[in-house]
Parts: structure tokens; sequence; C-alpha cells
């Protein structure tokens, strides 16, 4: 971010939002967003956990992740360290491509009027 008027301002990842420091009426601020995050930006983001991450939009193809079976190990260890909403999986059937969105991840986790947790993940079990 680069803001006029000696404004500055940052993400808090925990608050999940932007704080703004010195902003003027005058203020013009240029926001990048951008996946490239530094380590400790990247720390910061993880320690938001997964409630805050699944509402981040990527939008990246991780079909390699798929490929690899990685994909499957991160849900079953209820990690979900590099899948995100917006995430695709590309596939082939008969010809045709076939594009797999992640829409939402663990979405029944407490869901309904008695938590549904059977086949969620809870205390790192799924």
């Amino acid at each position: 971010m680069k803001c006029s008027s000696g404004t500055t301002g940052s993400w808090d990842y925990n608050e999940w939002n932007l704080k703004l420091n010195n902003i003027t009426e005058e203020t013009k601020c240029n926001l990048e967003f951008t996946s490239n995050l530094s380590e400790s930006e990247y720390a910061d983001y993880l320690e938001a956990g997964v409630n805050k991450r699944r509402n981040t939009y990527r939008g990246r193809n991780i079909t390699n992740l798929y490929d690899s079976g990685e994909l499957f190990k991160q849900i079953q260890d209820c990690s979900f360290k590099d899948i995100y909403v917006g995430d695709y999986i590309k596939s082939t059937k008969d010809g045709k491509e076939i594009i797999w969105l992640i829409a939402d991840i663990n979405n029944y986790l407490y869901s309904g009027y008695t938590p549904f947790d059977n086949l969620s993940c809870h205390n790192n079990t799924c």
C-alpha cells in the first residue's frame, strides 16, 4: 500500500481489516493485492486460523496438489494449509475440460441445531 500525506497502513490478520494511520481528507492510497507474502506476513496469516482464511479468495490452479495426493493429505489432517476459496482443479473427461472450484472449506463444522462435528475437522480429526 502506498499513500500520500504521510498516511501509513497495515493489514491486521486477527481483526481481518485494514488499519490506516494519519489519514486526512486529501489522502489517496493505492492498494496492491498479491499472493507473494513475506514469511512473517504468512505466519501472521496462518495464525489467524482456517476460519478466517476460508473466506479469502485466491483463485489459484491447485491441480498439482490434487494429482500428487497432497490435497487429500491437507484435508485429512485438517490443516487446509494451501487450499483457499476460489482455488480450482482442472481435469478432462471425454475430451472436455472440467474445472472444480473450491467454494468453501470445512463448511459443515458446527452447523445445524445440534453441532455437526462428526464428519468435519474437529480437534484435528476428520
